[in-house]
């Protein structure tokens, strides 16, 4: 294989062009307003048009979130740096994971002076994640170039997510954390209207990637949530029980979401603690699927809205057609 073949399939380099692609993509969208923009891509992405007036499906609930409720603690919630802060201050300090070093821009990184192994995230965004299990093999030059297209983007364009936006994001990096397994089990309560209903686990070995949503009871849950990007992948179900300390996770939930309408919040457990992962309060964008037919409408009967409060000239003429027929 060439060089040029071989750089091409590196995936530092197969990254940046992701990253090059949806920066220039959302870009173009920036020319719709964000009711303009969430109906389009809503439409795109699940296949039928958004209804506002009212919104019965969990997916359009998210939507009327984003349009017509801003709560002033989301965006320090949201901020992978912000949100050590918002814990540390309500006393959940102990949950958080040992924080390494804070940078303002990648030209700060000094990949020399970080241990062999490391978690570097961008605070303002999801999904922008280093993960380095092994320093030596750590291609530095695509690093940097890909943490810099990070910190030059708004991740509000990408799903108009509002609560995302920031003047100062920064570059974090924390203690590299595995279990057992040598991963990490992904813990993901969703709560409803300050109460925590169900829980998400991802759990990861060296050939299989599980996906099982348990009730509050420790029960399978009828029902599964996919990314519209990979709609078609059927992730298998492990099927294992929840441990004690597994449903704790769900008191522990109760006591972090406060009232929010629907939030939810990431856990992981490693030798025997458990450390906060994030708060999430449009899963998937708000363009998620759940399965089987039916469920969205199911899931959005669990949520009940808040009185809109950001907007209200567009709510008034999007969501008051009804009222006034």
């Amino acid at each position: 294989m060439s060089l040029i073949g071989k750089i091409k399939k590196s995936a530092p380099y197969n990254l940046m062009w992701r990253e090059i692609y949806r920066f220039w993509g959302k870009y173009n969208m920036r020319r719709y307003d964000d009711y303009e923009f969430v109906s389009k891509v809503y439409a795109e992405q699940l296949g039928y048009p958004l209804e506002l007036d009212p919104p019965t499906k969990l997916s359009a609930k998210h939507q009327w979130l984003k349009l017509f409720w801003h709560e002033e603690n989301m965006p320090a919630m949201s901020s992978k740096y912000g949100v050590r802060k918002y814990l540390e201050d309500r006393g959940y300090g102990h949950l958080l994971n040992e924080l390494i070093a804070v940078y303002d821009s990648p030209k700060e990184i000094d990949f020399d002076a970080l241990p062999e192994k490391f978690v570097l995230k961008a605070s303002h965004g999801s999904g922008w994640n280093l993960i380095c299990r092994d320093k030596s093999k750590l291609n530095r030059f695509w690093w940097k170039k890909i943490i810099k297209s990070w910190m030059k983007q708004d991740f509000y364009w990408y799903g108009r997510e509002w609560n995302y936006q920031t003047k100062n994001p920064k570059i974090i990096v924390e203690k590299y954390l595995e279990d057992a397994s040598g991963y990490l089990t992904d813990y993901k309560v969703t709560c409803f209207n300050g109460r925590a209903c169900y829980m998400r686990v991802d759990r990861y070995s060296d050939s299989l990637h599980t996906r099982d949503v348990y009730e509050r009871s420790g029960k399978i849950a009828d029902f599964e949530v996919r990314a519209v990007a990979n709609i078609k992948l059927h992730m298998p179900k492990s099927d294992i029980p929840l441990t004690g300390e597994e449903l704790k996770l769900f008191e522990l939930a109760d006591e972090l979401c406060g009232e929010y309408p629907y939030i939810r919040i990431d856990f992981y457990m490693c030798n025997g603690r458990v450390y906060f992962g994030e708060f999430t309060f449009f899963t998937g964008g708000g363009w998620s699927i759940y399965l089987p037919e039916g469920m969205d409408d199911r899931l959005g009967g669990e949520m009940t809205l808040p009185e809109p409060n950001y907007n209200l000239e567009l709510y008034n003429r999007v969501c008051g057609q009804k009222k006034e027929k």
